[in-house]
């Protein structure tokens, strides 16, 4: 099951600070805000996490300062991690790094799919 890794910890302390400044898969990518000011809303409790105003997802696991201490991160399905990641680049995140393919198509305005991102992560290097 994919891990999705949100950068919603302050960078000084690693406390939550309820905004999601960058989203990540693994390796295979990562979006940022292309706002220094401004990021998607963030929620997590032990089953779901959001981001905006009103969307939802459920998660199964959620880890604290996962890499360093601005990280927090959620294991959800591979349906899930398309669903947020399309939605971020909906709302204006664009891609900071990430493997050539799903560029891409984030390029061509293409919508990442489950099987993009699964065969992104088997491609991506064991941690």
């Amino acid at each position: 099951m994919p891990e999705l890794m949100l950068c919603v910890n302050h960078w000084r302390n690693g406390a939550f600070i309820g905004r999601a400044r960058s989203v990540a898969l693994g390796d295979a990518l990562t979006l940022e805000s292309p706002y220094a000011d401004a990021s998607l809303r963030c929620r997590l409790d032990a089953r779901t996490f959001g981001l905006g105003a009103r969307r939802t997802w459920p998660h199964c696991g959620h880890a604290t300062w996962v890499g360093n201490w601005c990280w927090d991160a959620v294991r959800v399905t591979p349906a899930t991690a398309a669903d947020v990641l399309n939605f971020t680049l909906g709302r204006g995140y664009r891609p900071e790094s990430g493997f050539v393919e799903l560029w891409d198509k984030i390029d061509a305005g293409r919508p990442l799919t489950a099987e993009d991102l699964v065969e992104a992560l088997q491609c991506s290097p064991p941690p």
